[in-house]
């Protein structure tokens, strides 16, 4: 099976999008998780599709932002990572 570790800036944007995305009680489940240093994730278990559907709203969002102001580079970085990291839950993300 495929084991995910975060890193801990990858931690930092799964816990964003996790509080931007998900609701009670499954956010202080997963953010409780996050807390760990060495937190994993086993792909198709419920932790990691709860995880997976909070990423998957994320980057709409920052498109969205950086569509408001192109020349804001915070947020071209945060398009960045976010990408980067839903390729790690959604493999054939574009």
């Amino acid at each position: 099976m495929l084991v995910f570790k975060p890193t801990a800036d990858e931690r930092e944007l799964l816990k964003k999008a996790v509080v931007k995305y998900s609701h009670d009680p499954i956010k202080s489940a997963l953010l409780a998780h996050l807390d760990t240093e060495n937190a994993e994730y086993t792909h198709g278990t419920a932790e990691w599709n709860d995880l997976k559907a909070a990423v998957a709203k994320h980057p709409p969002h920052v498109h969205t932002e950086l569509h408001r102001n192109p020349q804001h580079k915070p947020t071209k970085l945060l398009l960045a990572k976010v990408d980067a990291l839903s390729r790690q839950f959604i493999p054939n993300f574009s």
